[in-house]
C-alpha cells in the first residue's frame, strides 16, 4: 500500500504542468520505474510469454537429457516410477492452469534482480516527459508501455540493449520517453536527476498511440471516446 501511495504521489509530481525541468531524487525515480516495470510484468502478454517459455523448456530434448541421470538414480532408490512422474509433471505444465499460475508467480517473485538491472540501465539515459498539445491525448492499454528496437519491432517489456526507445503513457496528457541516443550527463554520484519536459506535437502523440494500439493484448483505453474513434479511423 505504501509503495502504491508513493507511486501516486510521484506520478503527480512527474506529470505536473511545467515549462521547465523537474528535479526528482534518484531513490524516488527508482521507485517510480520499478512500479512501471512491475505493472508491465503483470500484464497478460508477459504472463503468456513466461508460461510458454516454461512449456518450451520442459518439452525440450535438452530438459529430458538433463533429468535422465536423475531418473536412472531415482529408479534405484525410489519406489515411485520416475519416468511416469516426469510424464505427469510435463503434462501438468502443459495443461494445468493452477500449475502454470504457480510457475508464473514464482518467476515473478524471483525476477527482482532482472528488474534492478533494467532500472539501472534506464537511469543511464536522459528521461523525458512528453506533454500532449491541446486537442490530443495519449492512450494506454492492457499492456501499457513498450520498447521500440532499431528494426521497428515493438516489445511489451524489456529490450533495453544497446539501442532502444522506451515509451510509457502515464496520463492522457503525459508520456515517459527514454532514448538510448541521449545519455544522462548528471554526476554519477548525484542524489537527484532532472526530468526534461517536452511539449510535443500532434504527430508524435499519434505515432505513440499507434504503437500502443499495436502492442495491446485486447483493450485500448482513452480518457475520451472520440480519441479512440480517431485512432481506429486513422489506422
Amino acid at each position: 500500500k505504501k509503495h502504491e501511495n508513493s507511486y501516486t504521489n510521484l506520478l503527480k509530481k512527474i506529470t505536473k504542468l511545467a515549462s521547465e525541468n523537474i528535479e526528482i531524487s534518484v531513490l524516488d525515480l527508482i521507485t517510480f520505474l520499478d512500479t512501471l516495470i512491475t505493472i508491465q510484468k503483470r500484464n497478460p502478454t508477459y504472463r503468456k510469454h513466461m508460461i510458454n517459455s516454461y512449456k518450451n523448456i520442459v518439452n525440450s530434448e535438452e530438459f529430458k537429457k538433463e533429468v535422465e541421470i536423475g531418473i536412472n538414480i531415482a529408479k534405484e532408490i525410489d519406489i515411485i516410477n520416475p519416468e511416469k512422474y516426469l510424464e505427469n509433471y510435463i503434462n501438468e505444465v502443459n495443461t494445468n492452469e493452477d500449475k502454470q499460475s504457480d510457475m508464473y508467480l514464482r518467476t515473478f517473485i524471483e525476477e527482482s534482480k532482472s528488474t534492478n538491472i533494467a532500472i539501472n540501465k534506464l537511469l543511464e539515459y536522459q528521461i523525458y516527459v512528453y506533454h500532449a498539445p491541446l486537442g490530443s491525448q495519449f492512450v494506454t492499454s492492457d499492456s501499457p508501455g513498450f520498447t521500440i528496437l532499431p528494426t521497428g519491432e515493438l516489445l511489451s517489456i524489456g529490450g533495453f540493449g544497446l539501442e532502444f526507445q522506451f515509451i510509457y503513457p502515464l496520463t492522457p496528457i503525459c508520456c515517459l520517453f527514454i532514448n538510448h541516443q541521449v545519455r544522462d550527463n548528471n554526476d554519477t554520484f548525484s542524489l537527484t536527476k532532472k526530468i526534461k519536459i517536452i511539449h510535443t506535437d500532434k504527430e508524435t502523440v499519434d505515432s505513440i498511440n499507434n504503437c500502443t494500439y499495436k502492442i495491446a493484448t485486447e483493450r485500448v483505453f482513452a480518457h475520451d471516446n472520440y480519441i479512440l474513434t480517431k485512432l481506429v479511423n486513422n489506422l
